[in-house]
């Protein structure tokens, strides 16, 4: 895994032919879509999000789901998505459910053929931004905390590249797009 750091900032006029998706992991709020989007933005490539398709096809936000048919439902819905995302033959950036790294078939996915981002962040920081979004199911500290130390080990085994979500956003997606750029050409 690459530690990125804002030493590798460095300006590329040219955009990568990218050989395959980035998927972007990490925990609910750690900012996976704003990275996301900017740094599909950032490499010229299309932006994919779990959240989104969730509201495309259902009309209503995971956490209205979870209400509804269940956090397993949910789950699997949101590792089905994933699935369907890694699918497309445009690589693309994809922001990934924090749940697809508890199911042994997505992190399969994640191994193959992509580049994974953790957007790695401080628990605490991630409790504050949780409580923020309406869209997000609500959890207590201690769950939030449990989760986050059960994932850790994940993401750190499936990440290609970790990234310090406490960075400013502009140095997270430049760093990143940079060591992208620097191994995601097509031949």
């Amino acid at each position: 895994m690459t530690q990125l750091n804002s030493h590798q900032h460095q300006q590329r006029s040219d955009r990568p032919h990218l050989d395959r998706h980035i998927v972007v992991v990490g925990m609910m709020a750690a900012g996976k879509t704003t990275f996301g989007l900017a740094l599909a933005k950032r490499l010229g490539t299309p932006y994919l999000d779990s959240d989104d398709a969730i509201s495309a096809r259902y009309g209503r936000s995971g956490r209205e789901l979870t209400v509804s048919r269940g956090v397993e439902w949910l789950h699997d819905l949101e590792a089905d998505i994933l699935r369907d995302h890694l699918a497309s033959p445009t690589p693309s950036v994809i922001s990934a459910a924090a749940s697809t790294v508890d199911l042994p078939r997505c992190v399969q996915m994640l191994d193959e053929q992509t580049y994974v981002c953790w957007i790695d962040v401080p628990v605490s920081t991630i409790a504050e931004r949780s409580a923020m979004g309406d869209h997000r199911r609500p959890m207590e500290l201690d769950e939030l905390r449990h989760r986050w130390e059960r994932r850790i080990p994940i993401f750190e085994s499936v990440a290609d590249y970790r990234i310090d979500g406490t960075l400013p956003l502009v140095e997270q997606v430049e760093t990143t797009a940079v060591a992208i750029e620097q191994t995601g050409r097509v031949p």
